[in-house]
């Protein structure tokens, strides 16, 4: 039941974006550009109508179904010759069946215990309750901090983080509202939208390439559970897999800038809403976008022969992104300023545990023990030092071949790796990993003697290059690691790819087949909902699973009791009962300021690592 009304949820809305996204472009898009143009209009109108326009979540959920019921009345009235074109892509309708199977899958057998939260129980937390507080107040009513909800209260600066580029915890109320459910299922499956559509719009990317029909598809298929797109739905990172889809569709028109040599009002409006929505979403992978499509530009001015027309284009198109994006001043430019200066920060400690999987799927920067001693180091010292202490703790340890475990992990095959070795069949390891690395290096070699060729290839690089020396020079791994997150589609790739100016591209399939074992090698174990245990950031603290059992029997609760009494202290505890109260409209302490006399008072505890109720 639930995997086939997941499958259906994704079709219609799939759908509607599509046909949304061709009645304002007047039906000269591609199907898969349509898609996420629809998905763009969808981020910057829900934005308008909640933060500024401040309408209810009820009411905005009203406003689209008669917006997507108008675009799906304007779409089947159309010509047949037109509209048979969407019927001719079975391949999205097969991805959207084989990525919601794939995807939900895991939560359907393994339950709340694996879905609750993934790889960062902070974040997953933090956008559940901002979401819950959307979905149940006005914004007006929430910029009032005298009248700010008692039952948020708890929730860290959660009065502030409703400034914090919220675009993403309203999508996440607007889920809530909508679907019937568990509110952390119902969180889970916004992420499997976001999935599908990355998959759609990296689909459109390698339209951009020489593959052959067939290879396009496949590449699509294996993006979509790769290591890199995995990783982003393990950290829970919803801002970052909500604008992939923009993302990547920007990057792809900007492969094409042709269509700027002209004034068009509708390619002007498409390519403003494209770039506000990514900003409205995500202001940091906006910045790097930025980098990305500035250098495409001025590499088609320098060659355009209407430079006028050019300038003209790029002109307008600023302003409509000003007038899009400036009521957004205090909740996207004021947090961004904020990003930039934590960018500069070579203090943060987060690049350990989000990063640790560089050095392989066995090292020591998963052990408490020796990250606080990296950690005191690292407070003491320079990065490059640190980096170096870190090395000399590996060879100490017994992991003396794990230096060759970088590069093969940089190109998400870090499952492969080796830690000690100490019997045969870590030496049989080892010399496979060894084989790889080699190949590695072969196809990387030869792809960049070949993009060294391509002039524009050479000229994107360069801006990215100097990006990426100035992060080292500040010494910030962290966010060396998020550039290396946003840019995960294309070293995906140039490794899948051998590229050749003169010739169709080729694929490397034993790096595809190699690529595809991933999910099954992280997600057929249970382990407390942990899956596979390894330096992969799919939990940031493993107790938290392996030592409680997150269930809550709403329906016994309902019918037994009338409020219920809480008092453990623990904050992610105490966050979950909230998040439950709040979305079953059950009474508690939790909950309500106020002290009525109610008919059955049951106490709730913690006994035996799981939720007790006392009747």
């Amino acid at each position: 039941m639930l995997i086939g009304s997941v499958i259906l949820f994704h079709l219609f809305l799939i759908f509607s974006f599509y046909c949304v996204g061709e009645t304002i472009k007047k039906f000269k898009l591609h199907l898969t550009k349509s898609i996420i143009f629809g998905y763009s209009i969808f981020l910057v109108l829900n934005f308008f109508l909640y933060f500024i326009f401040k309408i209810n979540t009820f009411y905005i959920l009203i406003i689209w179904f008669l917006i997507f019921l108008f675009s799906i009345i304007i779409f089947f009235a159309r010509p047949y010759k037109i509209k048979k074109n969407y019927f001719i892509y079975n391949f999205i309708i097969f991805l959207i069946l084989l990525l919601s199977i794939i995807y939900i899958l895991p939560s359907y057998y393994y339950g709340e215990q694996f879905y609750i939260f993934r790889g960062n129980h902070w974040d997953q937390f933090s956008y559940l309750s901002i979401g819950t507080l959307f979905s149940k107040y006005d914004f007006s009513i929430l910029t009032n901090e005298q009248n700010f909800p008692f039952e948020f209260k708890h929730f860290k600066d959660i009065n502030n983080l409703i400034y914090s580029r919220p675009l993403t915890s309203l999508l996440i109320g607007i889920y809530i509202r909508f679907f019937n459910i568990d509110i952390f299922l119902a969180s889970y499956i916004f992420k499997i939208t976001l999935i599908l559509l990355s998959a759609i719009s990296f689909r459109s990317l390698v339209d951009n390439f020489n593959y052959t029909n067939f290879n396009k598809n496949l590449l699509t298929i294996v993006f979509s559970i790769s290591f890199w797109l995995l990783y982003i739905f393990e950290i829970d990172a919803y801002s970052h897999l909500a604008a992939i889809p923009i993302f990547l569709i920007i990057i792809s028109e900007s492969l094409n800038l042709k269509k700027f040599e002209h004034i068009d009002i509708f390619n002007i409006c498409y390519f403003s809403i494209l770039n506000s929505a990514l900003f409205l979403i995500y202001p940091e992978l906006f910045c790097v976008t930025l980098i990305i499509i500035s250098v495409f530009f001025i590499e088609k001015l320098i060659r355009s022969k209407k430079k006028i027309f050019f300038i003209k284009n790029v002109f307008l198109i600023l302003i409509v992104f000003l007038l899009i994006t400036l009521p957004s001043f205090k909740t996207n430019y004021l947090f961004l300023l904020g990003q930039y200066s934590l960018a500069l920060s070579d203090k943060n400690d987060w690049w350990g545990y989000f990063g640790s999987f560089v050095l392989g799927k066995e090292n020591l920067v998963q052990n408490e023990y020796y990250i606080n001693q990296i950690k005191s180091f690292f407070n003491q010292n320079n990065l490059i030092d640190t980096i170096k202490y870190i090395a000399k703790l590996h060879f100490i340890e017994g992991y003396s071949f794990f230096y060759l475990n970088i590069i093969p992990s940089l190109f998400g095959l870090y499952f492969i790796s080796i830690g000690k070795v100490s019997n045969i069949l870590d030496w049989i390891n080892l010399t496979f990993l060894i084989g790889i690395l080699i190949y590695i290096l072969n196809i990387s070699l030869k792809n960049i003697f070949e993009f060294i060729k391509n002039k524009k290839i050479l000229f994107c690089c360069i801006p990215l290059l100097f990006l990426i020396l100035f992060i080292l020079i500040q010494g910030n791994l962290w966010a060396l690691i998020k550039l290396y997150t946003f840019l995960s589609p294309f070293i995906f790739i140039f490794i899948v790819t051998r590229f050749s100016l003169k010739k169709n591209l080729k694929i490397n399939y034993l790096i595809i087949f190699l690529l595809t074992l991933f999910p099954f090698y992280k997600f057929t174990s249970f382990n407390d909902g942990i899956g596979k245990l390894d330096s992969f950031p799919s939990i940031m603290h493993p107790d938290m699973k392996k030592e409680f059992k997150w269930k809550l029997e709403i329906s016994e609760i309902k019918k037994n009791c009338d409020y219920i009494v809480y008092l453990d202290d623990d904050y992610f505890r105490k966050s979950y009962l909230i998040l439950k109260f709040l979305n079953n409209s059950i009474n508690s302490n939790l909950t309500s300021s106020e002290n009525n006399d109610h008919l059955k008072i049951c106490d709730l505890n913690v006994e035996n690592n799981k939720f007790n109720i006392i009747y």
